[in-house]
């Protein structure tokens, strides 16, 4: 539950510093494992952090693609 909102369809990408959930719904979430473990604060919207997320939003994809997974149609 985020927000007070149930996400339940989502993929996530773990590095060893970075942590990224994408949602079907399109939102997304990341979080710096390494000053935040509990994931606390959600840094997916943070300006200085679209880099990295452009990054990892590359990396999910193409791992998505690979292994033929996708969300389910609503």
């Amino acid at each position: 539950t985020i927000n007070g909102k149930r996400k339940e369809r989502h993929f996530l990408l773990r590095t060893r510093r970075w942590a990224m959930m994408s949602y079907q719904d399109g939102t997304s979430e990341l979080y710096d494992m390494h000053r935040d473990p509990l994931q606390i604060k959600n840094l997916a919207a943070d300006p200085s952090h679209a880099a990295t997320k452009a990054e990892l939003d590359q990396r999910l994809g193409s791992l998505i693609a690979r292994h033929g997974l996708a969300f389910p149609a609503k």
